[in-house]
């Protein structure tokens, strides 16, 4: 399948001890983050204003940290697209409430907004809904999700129940009993029943007019999703990290930061985990865009 392809092409974890090491590793950072969180919380409680601040506790995206053997943000399962939403405000809040509508990313600007007392300045078609709203009109049964553009792009519409999916690229669908499958391995498309057809095409028709709606311009096309050339994963080392020594002004101060491979070398240094002769290293400095020399630099430290 396209997505086997994708996390084999993306480097596999030769085995368990990897995938283990690595849930550790994110636990860890979210206890980090937990405990931060709670010294704001507690920073406001000594100045008198935990109830008088709007508190959301989100996140951008999930991580399949190995689900589905694969990894990091890309895929519309549950593991990567679904996220916690919790929010604080005794004055438009219930403490301890739970509500099982569907919320998503789109709301928190209107409901910033709301507790600003500022109305929207624009008519644009919003998706989102403050959710202070006394008279609520977001449809709040379904949850719509999309992502990226081009051949890689795919959305998903969901119920309390049912997920559907449709990938641009080869026009790829799947549904997903989410009551009876929640680890979303069993496509009931393959070899589906009459009943699993009819809930196909109406969450297709319902996702077609919301990807119509708010989706990018140009992937319905009569009515219908557009149908791509078969997505080929390629793969890429993320850039976007480290970035910021190389907005320093000071060449000394520059040229004292460790570089990424000195940070790779660190970070594995102590890792009872981590062994290099085990990892395809020929992969990483070929999509990394390292020279032989730094190369064994990292193998020296590693």
């Amino acid at each position: 399948s396209a997505l086997a392809e994708e996390s084999k092409m993306l480097g596999d974890l030769p085995n368990e001890r990897y995938t283990r090491r690595m849930r550790e590793l994110y636990y860890a950072a979210i206890t980090h983050i937990d405990h931060h969180v709670g010294r704001i919380l507690d920073g406001l409680k000594a100045t008198g204003q935990l109830d008088n601040t709007l508190i959301i506790f989100t996140s951008d995206h999930g991580e399949m940290l190995g689900d589905h053997g694969t990894y990091q943000k890309w895929l519309p399962y549950d593991s990567s697209a679904r996220i916690p939403f919790i929010a604080h405000s005794p004055r438009w809040f219930t403490p301890g409430t739970r509500d099982h509508r569907f919320v998503d990313l789109n709301d928190i600007f209107p409901t910033v907004l709301d507790a600003a007392g500022i109305s929207c300045p624009t008519d644009y078609d919003y998706p989102g809904e403050s959710l202070m709203a006394r008279n609520s009109t977001k449809e709040r049964t379904h949850q719509y999700v999309e992502y990226s553009a081009g051949t890689r792009r795919w959305v998903s519409l969901r119920n309390e129940r049912y997920k559907y999916n449709y990938y641009y690229g080869g026009g790829r669908e799947e549904l997903f009993d989410l009551h009876d499958d929640p680890c979303e391995v069993r496509n009931l498309l393959v070899g589906g029943s009459v009943e699993h057809e009819a809930i196909r095409v109406a969450l297709r028709q319902r996702l077609i007019a919301h990807e119509q709606r708010y989706g990018l311009h140009g992937y319905i096309e009569d009515d219908d999703f557009v149908v791509l050339p078969p997505y080929k994963p390629q793969p890429y080392r993320n850039r976007a990290f480290p970035i910021f020594h190389e907005k320093l002004t000071d060449p000394a101060e520059r040229e004292a930061m460790n570089d990424f491979l000195d940070e790779v070398a660190a970070a594995i240094a102590k890792e009872p985990v981590v062994r290099l002769d085990e990892l395809d290293l020929a992969v990483f400095q070929r999509h990394g865009g390292f020279s032989d020399q730094q190369m064994a630099h990292l193998c020296r430290r590693g």
